[in-house]
């Protein structure tokens, strides 16, 4: 009888410790990956190390939702209206026009690029020419990830997203997920469908990006990640 219930009770007591073994260490690679994308000099250090393994739209596609988030924040919290542009329908040919001359003077300056953007001008992202943004004194202060825009944003999310802040929005789209962009990111086709379909139908949500977000995050602690803490074991500590 002992040895019966000794059967049945130590392989499933090795799985259940294997197990969550596992969660742990899932738990901690999480915490220590997002130590590295909300510290500056340590995700500059990760940019560079998946610009050499060919993914730097991953990390920069994360550094970039933080810029959305604070420009959603601030823009939300402001009395005054965006300044540099104002955004046409999406579907009209003058807005292109908008859109590509818009694009140098954004707040978001060199981070972005879409499909307007030449060559010569995407050699420009180079990881050496990274700058940090500009941030006011008065700058709405934003949460780091894995949190969301609608997060920061609070009741305020319960308000569409404003016709002039949707270009951001579009920019942030065009970038990441046009065909054939420079640094068009790699994520579920559903999740896709579901981003052309609100942009098509021009219904820009606080929210539209977070699906994205999470699977990007995902992609990079499940492979590249994993490489930058076995090459940095003497710079990274646990949070």
């Amino acid at each position: 009888m002992v040895i019966q219930v000794s059967g049945v009770c130590l392989p499933w007591y090795r799985a259940e410790k294997e197990h969550r073994s596992q969660s742990q260490l899932l738990a901690h690679t999480q915490d220590l990956f997002y130590s590295v994308i909300n510290d500056p000099d340590m995700v500059s250090m990760f940019c560079k190390f998946c610009e050499n393994n060919f993914c730097t739209e991953l990390p920069f596609f994360l550094t970039d939702y933080q810029r959305l988030k604070a420009k959603s924040v601030e823009f939300m919290h402001s009395d005054k209206p965006l300044k540099h542009y104002t955004a046409g329908r999406l579907d009209d040919d003058s807005s292109q026009d908008t859109l590509a001359a818009a694009t140098p003077t954004s707040p978001f300056g060199k981070w972005f690029v879409t499909k307007n953007t030449n060559e010569k001008e995407v050699e420009q992202f180079a990881m050496g020419d990274m700058d940090k943004p500009h941030i006011p004194g008065d700058y709405h202060r934003v949460s780091s990830l894995p949190h969301t825009i609608a997060l920061d944003l609070g009741k305020l999310a319960e308000k569409s997203v404003p016709a002039d802040l949707a270009i951001e929005y579009y920019v942030f789209y065009e970038r990441y997920f046009s065909d054939g962009s420079a640094w068009e990111v790699n994520i579920n086709g559903r999740t896709l469908a579901q981003l052309r379909s609100l942009v098509e139908k021009e219904q820009f949500r606080w929210t539209m990006f977070d699906a994205a977000k999470d699977e990007v995050s995902q992609l990079l602690m499940e492979d590249v990640f994993t490489k930058f803490l076995k090459a940095n074991r003497d710079l990274i500590r646990s949070p």
